[in-house]
């Protein structure tokens, strides 16, 4: 594959799209380039230095409602009782096909369960 590259008297539109947390805050102007050579974060944190956004849920409360023990529910997931805690005290989101098992074993639907 043969890449072209411009001359040093051309200028070149990059469009770029960039997803940021809400909390990190962007300064007007950056440079894109030494961003990526240095993978920090676009106003000057590393990307782990960022706040993480957190999902909103009511597992606990549908876990009650149902009459089971973390322990209960963490068995029907095949996850361990740490992780129904975390994610019911909003320490850690779960992954995709984690949430629609806990749709899937809570009998409702993911919107019902999960908010931003």
């Amino acid at each position: 594959m043969r890449r072209l590259l411009p001359h040093a008297d051309q200028r070149v539109r990059i469009d770029l799209q960039l997803w940021v947390s809400r909390e990190c805050r962007v300064p007007e102007t950056f440079d894109v380039f030494r961003l990526a050579a240095d993978g920090g974060a676009l106003d000057g944190r590393r990307p782990d230095q960022c706040p993480a956004f957190s999902m909103k849920n009511r597992l606990k409360a549908l876990r009650i409602e149902k009459g089971w023990s973390q322990s209960e529910l963490a068995a029907r997931l095949s996850v361990s009782r740490q992780t129904v805690n975390a994610i019911e005290n909003e320490r850690y989101d779960p992954s995709l096909p984690l949430a629609f098992a806990i749709a899937r074993v809570l009998e409702r639907r993911i919107e019902d369960i999960f908010e931003e």
